[in-house]
């Protein structure tokens, strides 16, 4: 069975309206980013980063074009319903932490979980386990103005993850944060995606960041140009033999015809209809059936050589 995207864009498009110009901060977008992968949106300033984030959180609607998450269409869903998708189904981190200045960060991690009615034992237990995960635990107690910039961006991941969401995004996170505080964060980003399995979306324009990847999608004005590296847990495919393509003729059944000899195509249109059916799994049939399919083929290659 086809491994599923959690994220589909399919042609999906921005524009943007600006007197008499007409700006196009998407055009065309087609991206799938499966569960698990860490994937970095990369390009500089004013390429479309942010609004294709938007686009896929159900921030913003697409001018022309659809996002699936998880096969369902963001378009198609209610009010209601594409702001429990926000609430529960993602979490957000940006440059700026947006915490609540007169909140703990205890209080700041588990805030979201009080708007889905969970009690505030389970509130607090489970906002503890997340801030022990990320080893701020310490920090519980203390408000956002008695933490440092890179204690105030991980008291946000924390945030982010206390939901348990399938897609965490992270918008140029480490934008606040001297050198030190954002490679830990960026660490820290890494760990959290290899730990929990949860997919996340960095958006960047640092090339520095881009080792931490799966994968790389690279956008200019508006448009992927490149996408880099592997998809996370992908399942890699067996290059068939050349002999498994004639028809019939199965793995087992070419793996036997390689063991006798017979290597390529041409050793099979050369061959004796009687030797081919000495080899076990191929009867007198199929020995005549392929030996004719491989004479054809190699006359279509033109001059009886292998290119």
């Amino acid at each position: 069975m086809a491994r599923k995207p959690v994220i589909k864009a399919v042609n999906l498009s921005k524009h943007y309206q600006m007197g008499t110009m007409l700006v196009k901060a998407l055009d065309k977008v087609n991206l799938e980013i499966y569960s698990g992968e860490f994937i970095i949106i990369f390009g500089q300033s004013g390429c479309g980063k942010s609004t294709l984030m938007s686009l896929f959180a159900g921030l913003d609607k697409p001018t022309s074009g659809e996002v699936f998450v998880r096969g369902e269409n963001l378009a198609e869903l209610n009010t209601l319903q594409l702001s429990k998708y926000r609430r529960t189904k993602i979490g957000m981190v940006f440059q700026q932490y947006n915490l609540v200045p007169n909140m703990t960060s205890l209080e700041n991690v588990y805030l979201p979980l009080a708007f889905e009615g969970i009690s505030r034992r389970r509130r607090i237990k489970r906002a503890r386990n997340v801030l022990e995960l990320i080893g701020i635990a310490d920090i519980e107690r203390h408000t956002s103005s008695e933490l440092s910039g890179g204690q105030q961006q991980r008291v946000s991941i924390a945030r982010a993850w206390v939901t348990s969401p399938w897609i965490v995004f992270a918008d140029e996170p480490t934008g606040n944060l001297d050198s030190k505080s954002a490679d830990e964060v960026l660490r820290l980003l890494k760990q959290l995606n290899q730990k929990s399995k949860r997919t996340v979306i960095l958006i960047s324009h640092n090339p520095e960041y881009l080792p931490y990847a799966d994968r790389v999608v690279y956008l200019k004005d508006g448009k992927v140009i490149r996408i880099s590296g592997k998809i996370k847990g992908a399942t890699k495919r067996r290059k068939r033999s050349e002999l498994e393509s004639l028809q019939g003729v199965g793995k087992t059944a070419a793996q036997n015809l390689q063991k006798a000899g017979f290597e390529n195509m041409l050793d099979i249109a050369s061959a004796k209809e009687e030797d081919l059916a000495q080899v076990n799994g191929v009867s007198k049939k199929l020995a005549k059936l392929i030996r004719k399919e491989a004479q054809e083929i190699i006359v279509a290659r033109e001059g009886f050589g292998e290119k």
